[in-house]
Order: structure tokens, then C-alpha cells, then sequence
């Protein structure tokens, strides 16, 4: 089997009028943007098969022929494919599937995957596609395609632009088919899907299904299009939503105790964090850099480190030392010493690097007291090996003295605000577990 490409749309190839309370004028410039949209989409489509010899699997919505499209399941097309291309036009981002698709290609992308996303944007901008949570999707390490007109010429630069950034694939002939069911996300969405079935009492599922979806705001035409697991799909459309929506859904989710619903919560709980604040983490790790968080409260460095991991469950791998307020930097050492020591062999510096070269980075949080230029200069030269995150309050610059210029501060910033966002929607899915709400 080739590698294959999934291309992402929302074309309206079915749309017989335009949807009602449009201008004629906007009417025309709608179905003249559809119109664009599915050319380009054909003509990518077609170079991709005939020209770089991969497999293209584009839903048969799509208005193509069935012998255009390597059929499959959606679900299995976008958790194997090792390309994919989002056409990310007005209409599509009013698309829950497209966002739903977009997501789960994105977070690939998060965890390091062997895939190339190419992004086409179709006269949105990156503030249309914050507005409408796409923001999953706006890697600073994805190659954009911008297309400034809808125009045969720019069509034309479009395509040749898709078919180059995807030419890794083809050349190397990357393959994920066999493997990607094991990634955190796939994991995610499994076990969360898993975990909504054992909760709905038998024969009743359609009808709580339906709370379900409708709670997070999904059309019906939008639903489960893959014919897969159901509940799994419910989850794809969860990682995607607002927190709003994140809650109104649990209110819909029959519980039968309070075990259950913690373990509901600790699947959610990250979801508060921005997906796009989130991802430079693991990049981060990588390159061995220091990342410092404006916010208050370990707890919000915790929920970014597992947002961007999809909720990260490791917990020797996520270590958050006791607070050592205005104690000197041996002091505070020496508890980032005793919590490493927990777990690992803190003298024993290929056994750390063993550990994270066999099961991935391992993240100390520093609370605001902790954060300091003497204590960074102390652990990073003792742990190279391990990644610092710092909570510096809502001053880095001050806090982290020379380290500001060096370590990745994550943004947007959380002050003032969103540190607050995240603590009321901690509380609100703890009443939740608590059966108060």
C-alpha cells in the first residue's frame, strides 16, 4: 500500500440553494467560493495520484467518482494516513467535521508523528480560525498555504505549492498503517469513547447519544458520517469544543457513581488550556530549552504539560516538587533532587536519558517560588537531560532575571484572565464529580 494522503473539505458538492437569509450578492460570492474550492480540491487530488504516486483518500461526499476515492473508514484514514491536506475555506470553518478532522490530524502533528499537514486557506485569515476554534490547527511548523484569489492562475501556484510540501511523503515512503492506533491521541479518543459506552444503560443509547451531541453543539448532518463507534465520535467533537460546551456535555453523561466521574474528569481536566499555547512543549523538550508559564498556580503549568500530550498520564513523568518560598537555591535543589529521586536514580545520568529516550520527556514544574535565575542555572546544569517548565507570575521578565531571553515563554499569555478561566472550570467539573451540578 502507498502512503496516503487525507484531504480535509467542506465543498457542499450536495448544496442545491444557498442557506436562507443571504443577499444575492452573497449568495453568488458563496457559490463562487464553493465552486473554487472544488477545483482546487479535484486538482489536488489529482496530481497527488497521478503525478506523486500516493494513495488519496477523499470522503465520497466529495462529489468525486467512487473510483477517485480509497474507501475506508474515516476514522482509520486519519489516524494512518502520513499526509493530509485541510482546504480551510469560510464555509468550512462553519464544518464541526472539519474541525473534528482537523484536530485529530493536528494533534498527530503534537505528538511527532511521521505526518505532514498542509493547510490551505481559502480567504480566512488566522483570526477567523481563532474565532472559530480552529486554533488546534495553527502550528507555527506547519507550511501554510495562502491563497490570495480565486483565480485559475492562483489555483494553478496553490496546487504545485500542496504537491511539493507533500513530496516528503511520497519520497520516503512513509507509512503510519500499522502503528498509529497506539498514539496518545487515538489512545484518548478510545478510552474516553469507552468510558461515555459504560456509562449510557442499555438501550438507551441513541437517545443519550443524541444529549450528547447536541450539548456540544453538533449538527446532525455532522454526526458519526464514518459509521464507526459512536461514542468515539462524540469524543473527536469534545477535544475540539469549548469548555462551555465541554460541560454542558457531561451534564448529559448518565454517571452510576462518583469513581466514575473522576475518572471522566481527569480526561477532561486540560481542557481548559488553549491547544495552540500548548504544543510548543514537546518541541521544547526536544532541544533540551527551558519554558516558562505567566500563570499563578502549578496546577495551570500541569494542565498545559498534559494538554499537550492529550492528557498525559505519566505520572513519574510529570513531577512537581514542593514549594520552596524564599528559600535559597540549594534548598530548592535539593526537593527537585528528592522528587526526581522518587522515581529515578538522580545521580545516574544515562538512566534519565534511557528513560526519556525510551518513553519520552520528563517535566519539572517550579512554582512562582521556585522559578528563579539562580535555581534555573543550578538544575539545568545539574539535568540537562530533564525539561524545567517555570511558573513565573504574572512578571517572567523579572523572575527569570537573564532566563527570560532564554527560555520558550508560552503564549498567549494567561494574566490576566485565563488563569482564572481555567480555576472555574477546574471547580465546575469538580461539582460535577461531586454530583453538585
Amino acid at each position: 500500500m502507498n502512503p496516503t494522503v487525507f484531504i480535509s473539505h467542506s465543498c457542499k458538492d450536495k448544496e442545491k440553494a444557498p442557506p436562507d437569509g443571504l443577499s444575492a450578492a452573497e449568495a453568488a460570492a458563496r457559490q463562487e467560493r464553493l465552486k473554487f474550492a472544488r477545483d482546487l480540491r479535484a486538482d489536488v487530488h489529482a496530481r497527488l495520484k497521478a503525478v506523486a504516486g500516493l494513495d488519496v483518500f477523499l470522503d465520497v461526499r466529495g462529489g468525486l467518482g467512487a473510483g477517485d476515492v480509497w474507501q475506508d473508514g474515516l476514522h482509520q484514514a486519519l489516524r494512518t494516513c502520513s499526509g493530509a491536506v485541510i482546504l480551510l475555506s469560510p464555509e468550512a470553518l462553519e464544518s464541526g467535521w472539519v474541525l473534528k478532522e482537523a484536530t485529530i490530524l493536528s494533534w498527530r502533528v503534537f505528538m511527532s508523528e511521521r505526518l505532514i499537514v498542509v493547510p490551505v486557506m481559502l480567504g480566512v485569515s488566522r483570526a477567523d480560525l481563532r474565532a472559530k476554534g480552529f486554533g488546534a490547527v495553527d502550528l507555527d511548523a506547519i507550511q501554510w498555504v495562502q491563497v490570495p484569489a480565486a483565480s485559475p492562475g492562483a489555483r494553478t501556484a496553490a496546487v504545485d505549492e500542496i504537491v511539493a510540501a507533500l513530496a516528503p511523503v511520497a519520497a520516503a515512503g512513509v507509512r503510519n498503517d500499522k502503528t498509529t492506533w497506539k498514539t496518545k491521541v487515538e489512545r484518548w479518543l478510545l478510552e474516553f469513547g469507552n468510558q461515555l459506552k459504560k456509562e449510557v444503560p442499555e438501550g438507551y443509547d441513541e437517545d443519550y447519544l443524541k444529549l450528547m451531541y447536541q450539548a456540544l453543539g453538533v449538527e446532525a448532518q455532522d454526526r458519526n458520517r464514518d459509521g464507526e463507534d459512536p461514542y468515539q465520535d462524540v469524543s473527536a467533537f469534545l477535544l475540539a469544543s469549548k469548555t462551555r460546551k465541554i460541560i454542558k456535555m457531561l451534564r448529559k453523561v448518565p454517571t452510576s457513581g462518583k469513581s466514575q466521574r473522576q475518572e471522566i474528569q481527569n480526561k477532561v481536566r486540560p481542557f481548559w488550556v488553549d491547544p495552540l499555547a500548548a504544543t510548543p512543549l514537546p518541541h521544547a523538550a526536544r532541544e533540551g530549552m527551558v519554558v516558562a508559564i505567566d500563570g499563578e498556580e502549578v496546577e495551570s503549568a500541569r494542565d498545559y504539560v498534559r494538554r499537550a500530550y492529550c492528557t498525559f498520564e505519566e505520572v513519574d513523568h510529570l513531577l512537581a516538587p514542593p514549594e520552596v518560598t524564599d528559600g535559597t537555591a540549594e534548598q530548592i535543589v535539593s526537593k527537585v533532587r528528592a522528587e526526581v529521586g522518587r522515581y529515578y536514580d538522580p545521580d545516574n545520568a544515562k538512566d534519565l536519558a534511557e528513560e526519556i529516550e525510551d518513553c519520552g520527556p520528563i517535566y519539572v514544574i517550579l512554582g512562582p517560588g521556585s522559578a528563579r535565575e539562580d535555581v534555573l542555572d543550578q538544575l539545568t546544569a545539574a539535568y540537562p537531560q530533564l525539561t524545567f517548565v517555570a511558573v513565573t507570575g504574572a512578571d517572567p521578565k523579572k523572575r527569570l532575571g537573564k532566563w527570560h531571553g532564554r527560555a520558550l515563554l508560552l503564549a498567549p499569555s494567561l494574566q490576566p484572565g485565563k488563569e482564572g478561566a481555567g480555576r472555574r472550570f477546574r471547580n465546575r467539573i469538580q461539582a460535577f464529580v461531586d454530583g453538585t451540578t
